[in-house]
C-alpha cells in the first residue's frame, strides 16, 4: 500500500508547525521509524503486520516520553538525527554498505545532542528537515530537482517556524479589575 498521501500531510506539517505539534512529532517519528524498519526487516510479511510494528513504537516514544522526559528528548532526538540521515545518504545514493550504521548511529547521537541541548532550535531544524524529507520521498525518483526542492522546504520551514506573530493580541478587560497591576512585586 502506497502512503504517500499520508506522508505528505504529516511531512507538510511537521515543514510548518514542527516545533508547535511537538508530541505529535514524537508520535509520527516512532511511527515512521517502526513502519521503515519494519517493512526492510520483515519484508515477506503483510502490511498489517509493519503498521503493528509502527503503532507499538510510535506508543513505546510517546509512553517513554511522558514518564522520562529528558531521556525522552534524547531518544526521540536519535531517531530524528538517524532517521534524517539514513534518508540524506538515500536520496544521495550513497552505499556504504555496512559503514553506513556507523553514519546513522552518528547522526542519532547529533540528533540526541542537539535535542538535549538546544532543544527549541533542535526541535525546529529536525521537525523541518523530517517533514522536507517526507515530502521529497513522496516525489518521482527521476525528478531532477528533488534535492533543490528539498532545501527549499527546509528554508520554507526554518522561516515559518521562527517567525514571529505579526499582530499582539490584546489581553481582554476584566470588568472591576485593575488593569495597571502587573505580576513584579513591588
Amino acid at each position: 500500500m502506497d502512503f504517500s498521501f499520508i506522508q505528505l500531510i504529516f511531512g507538510t506539517g511537521l515543514v510548518l508547525f514542527g516545533k508547535r505539534l511537538f508530541w505529535i512529532m514524537i508520535c509520527f517519528a516512532g511511527f515512521v521509524f517502526g513502519l521503515k524498519t519494519a517493512q526492510n526487516i520483515f519484508d515477506k510479511q503483510p502490511l498489517w503486520f509493519s503498521i503493528v510494528i509502527a503503532v507499538i513504537c510510535a506508543a513505546a516514544i510517546v509512553g517513554i516520553i511522558r514518564f522520562l522526559k529528558n531521556i525522552a528528548f534524547g531518544v526521540g532526538g536519535f531517531i530524528l538525527g538517524a532517521y534524517l540521515v539514513n534518508a540524506i545518504l538515500q536520496m544521495l545514493n550513497l552505499e556504504f554498505g555496512t559503514l553506513q550504521w556507523v553514519f546513522i548511529i552518528i547522526g542519532g547521537a547529533v540528533g540526541a545532542a542537539l535535542m538535549l541541548t538546544l532543544f527549541n532550535w533542535a526541535l525546529i531544524i529536525l521537525s523541518t528537515t523530517a517533514g522536507a524529507m517526507l515530502i521529497t520521498q513522496t516525489l518521482p525518483d527521476d525528478l531532477s530537482g528533488a534535492k533543490i526542492i528539498f532545501f527549499g522546504l527546509v528554508l520554507l520551514g526554518l522561516i515559518a517556524q521562527t517567525r514571529k506573530p505579526n499582530s499582539q493580541v490584546s489581553p481582554k478587560t476584566i470588568p472591576g479589575i485593575d488593569q495597571n497591576l502587573t505580576d513584579k512585586p513591588v
